[in-house]
């Protein structure tokens, strides 16, 4: 894990410079996305040397392997939606919608020529902000239904754990933790849109985004040493004959 911890250390910091000098926007994209897993890998390896990870072992088993595979997604959803985040970021438009949770007064938004040519003209004409396209404006549409997605995943994931393994179970603090997170992710990127982007306030969404990923990766590394399907843990009892039995 440290090897490939350091060549993608590497790697990051030639897209790194790579970005600035070709100022590809792609790059920046791929670059953003990038960091998040290797935040994600640099957090598994503290996580393995903990002695937390190494009680696990006295932990016993429990048969609820679908929460390993409900972790997966949510997280590789997370991962889906930072990508997204940082695909806005690279646009160079500010705020395609400025408003929420209406968008541009609607719960969706007009995206037609005539429409996105009245947007442009009062975004110039109140904020001077660069011109925006229907493809932008739709990208953070589809950043926000993502959003409630997770919300919900994450919710159902808590609600799922606490049931399968009980409320004093490792999986089920992180759960709650993992709530917490999404929770204040959501009311960061609305309040991102309603202070006009403010530097602080855009940086802290990031990096609670962040903190979410790294979160939902830590619960699946942690479900898939402690959780076990049905056929593991029914092969993991001994069998015994009955007595004269050959």
């Amino acid at each position: 894990m440290a090897i490939v911890a350091l060549v993608a250390v590497i790697l990051q910091g030639i897209l790194g410079g790579v970005r600035v000098t070709a100022m590809k926007d792609e790059l920046g994209i791929f670059h953003g996305t990038f960091a998040q897993m290797f935040f994600v890998l640099v957090c598994a390896m503290a996580l393995v040397q903990t002695r937390f990870w190494k009680g696990l072992e006295k932990i016993q088993q429990a048969d609820v392997s679908g929460l390993r595979t409900l972790y997966v997604i949510t997280t590789l959803v997370i991962l889906f939606q930072l990508a997204l985040g940082a695909t806005m970021r690279h646009q160079h438009a500010g705020l395609a919608i400025p408003d929420f949770p209406t968008a541009y007064g609607a719960w969706w938004p007009d995206t037609s020529m005539e429409a996105v040519q009245r947007y442009n003209a009062s975004r110039v004409e109140v904020v001077a902000y660069n011109p925006i396209t229907a493809f932008q404006i739709r990208l953070q549409m589809l950043h926000r239904i993502v959003a409630a997605v997770i919300v919900l995943l994450i919710a159902f994931a808590f609600w799922r754990t606490k049931r399968s393994v009980g409320p004093k179970h490792p999986l089920t603090k992180f759960a709650m933790f993992w709530v917490f997170l999404v929770i204040a992710q959501f009311f960061l990127g609305a309040a991102t849109i309603w202070t006009n982007k403010s530097a602080d306030v855009a940086t802290a969404h990031v990096a609670v985004g962040a903190l979410t990923l790294v979160t939902g990766a830590m619960m699946t590394l942690v479900a898939f040493k402690v959780l076990h399907s049905s056929a593991t843990v029914e092969s993991s009892i001994p069998r015994f004959a009955p007595a004269g039995a050959k």
